[in-house]
């Protein structure tokens, strides 16, 4: 569960701080901790109710890949983790090349349907 935290540390410029400490579910099973600083409290909030959402997303596996990008502006997530949180298997993905054969075969396929008559 996403946690929040005031730091205190009289050495800083800026005594208070917060601490957002959270967890990244991945489809292998694997996770990862992440924590991150921040100086105001009302930006510590917001991006705890991020990462809250984050944490519940990823632990169900309903993250959509405008969550992901989303945490990934908001720098809750590595470009690395983004990439491992992306939903479409690298065996799915299609190359541009593949998607053109695809289509051109689909039509064709479609030409060839509409050149013979169907029986009503």
């Amino acid at each position: 569960m996403a946690n929040l935290s005031k730091i205190q540390d009289n050495r800083l410029s800026n005594p208070d701080q917060y601490r957002l400490r959270y967890t990244i579910y991945f489809a292998d099973g694997s996770r990862a901790d992440r924590s991150r600083r921040y100086h105001t409290s009302a930006i510590s909030r917001a991006k705890f109710e991020l990462a809250t959402v984050l944490e519940n997303r990823t632990r169900q596996r309903r993250q959509t890949l405008e969550d992901i990008q989303i945490w990934k502006n908001e720098g809750l997530v590595s470009a690395k983790d983004a990439e491992l949180l992306d939903l479409t298997p690298e065996l799915d993905k299609k190359t541009l090349e593949q998607a053109m054969t695809e289509v051109q075969r689909l039509t064709a396929r479609v030409k060839q349907l509409d050149n013979h008559p169907h029986p009503l």
